[in-house]
């Protein structure tokens, strides 16, 4: 699906908020906590593989503008 391939995955705030603890929690008090590496902990969750339910979301959305979704054959 290389139109997958162009989406870019929109984080919950629940996600953010996930991202920022993982930082947190493993961070060291005299390694302190930049806002570079809470970006990269975000950047490292929007760029994960779109789970099962974010690729039916996006079929979904999808079938309902009439875009063929079945291989040509």
């Amino acid at each position: 699906y290389p139109l997958l391939a162009l989406l870019k995955r929109a984080l919950s705030e629940d996600e953010v908020v996930q991202a920022t603890f993982t930082v947190l929690k493993d961070s060291d008090p005299d390694d302190p906590v930049t806002a570079e590496r809470i970006r990269e902990a975000i950047r490292e969750a929007v760029e994960k593989e779109p789970t099962a339910d974010e690729i039916n979301q996006v079929a979904g959305r999808l079938a309902m503008v009439g875009w063929p979704l079945a291989g040509r054959g």
